[in-house]
């Protein structure tokens, strides 16, 4: 046994990137985790699941089962999932591509860029909250992760920058909650501050980007905007069901830079792939400095991501609103990185993506 299967099970999955560097043939890696899915697939009864092992210069995929669970349509390596709060990683990004351009700072204060809210800010206890701490999670900004959160909530009218200003004064008028608790209001703030320095929206910022990575990407859910595209799923009526494009579930508009961005998984999989190679100084965006500090100078939260084990350079992010789900772990360490995609996500379909990796980690001695 190596040092990383005493890790805990859920992120087991860093044995997997020590062992996979080992395979060398890349057709053969594609048939495991091809057979892996399948085997996922087949016993979570999820709609699909696509999977890829990322190393500094090679990608590996494999993939089964359909768009949609009552159609049988293929998914394919063009077939967008929704990444849910894995946007939160290409938020961050964009951060500290202004950090380094001078533009901002993690120690920047939010009020110094929006000083009509200072007052509001200020009565509520928001006064010296950061760019660092929003992207954190150490601002004390109200969760919105729940149904509940947003009652009352909008709807907010004009341009995308001025919704999200609406918004930012709803969060502030709320009570501080626990530093440290999950907010996917405070990235919607800290994505002002990009959008203030820039003179863009964030949709604009996220376009620039993916362009310069060459990647394909959309906001929302991916079946709206695409034939090929994923549909999610959730229960209804004890069954797993199709969440058809009319159906009115959704992410409000100002809240994407929080969760709300979809991607195939092979571009996905390159964009994980730069923050591998980036942590290595072999970005074209940001210096190794900045990949360190936001995976690992912050204890378990990092920026835009988690690295939950102190011991080790391992992060990781989750993401789903439901009715997707997405995992990515890096390890830089040992040069790999993993991503887990499927467009649904009740507790058997979690469970799948787990099982699949044990199953990499079991079956490994095939390729000894």
């Amino acid at each position: 046994m190596n040092k990383f299967q005493t890790l805990i099970p859920r992120f087991a999955l860093a044995t997997i990137l020590l062992c996979l560097c080992q395979l060398g043939v890349a057709q053969q890696t594609h048939s495991v985790l091809d057979s892996l899915a399948r085997d996922a697939v087949r016993q979570s009864h999820a709609p699909s699941i696509s999977v890829a092992v990322i190393r500094p210069d090679t990608i590996y995929v494999g993939q089964h089962g359909k768009l949609r669970i009552d159609r049988d349509t293929p998914v394919s390596l063009d077939t967008q999932y929704h990444l849910g709060s894995n946007t939160k990683a290409v938020t961050s990004l964009l951060a500290f591509q202004q950090i380094e351009l001078g533009k901002l700072a993690l120690h920047s204060k939010f009020l110094d860029y929006f000083p009509g809210l200072r007052k509001l800010a200020e009565q509520s206890g928001y006064g010296e909250i950061t760019l660092g701490d929003l992207l954190s999670h150490r601002a004390g900004i109200p969760a919105f992760t729940a149904g509940v959160d947003y009652v009352g909530v909008g709807p907010f009218t004009g341009s995308i920058q001025e919704q999200r200003l609406a918004f930012a004064r709803v969060v502030l008028s709320r009570k501080p909650v626990e530093t440290g608790t999950y907010s996917n209001a405070g990235f919607v703030l800290a994505a002002m501050m990009l959008e203030l320095v820039t003179a863009k929206s964030y949709e604009e910022n996220v376009a620039d980007l993916m362009k310069e990575l060459e990647l394909e990407h959309g906001f929302g859910f991916p079946s709206k905007y695409g034939v090929g595209n994923a549909f999610g799923h959730w229960i209804e009526k004890g069954e797993l069901t199709v969440i058809e494009n009319d159906n009115s579930y959704q992410l409000a508009a100002y809240m994407a830079p929080a969760g709300d961005l979809s991607m195939n998984i092979v571009d996905y999989a390159h964009f994980v792939q730069e923050h591998l190679n980036g942590i290595e100084g072999h970005s074209k965006l940001l210096t190794d400095y900045a990949y360190s500090v936001m995976h690992f100078e912050e204890d378990k939260t990092g920026y835009g991501w988690a690295n939950l084990l102190p011991a080790q350079r391992v992060s990781i992010h989750d993401g789903s609103i439901g009715t997707f789900y997405a995992h990515t772990i890096v390890s830089p360490d040992n040069l790999a990185a993993v991503v887990v995609l499927s467009n649904a996500a009740e507790p058997n379909h979690v469970d799948a993506i787990y099982k699949l990796r044990q199953a990499v980690i079991d079956g490994l001695h095939h390729f000894d």
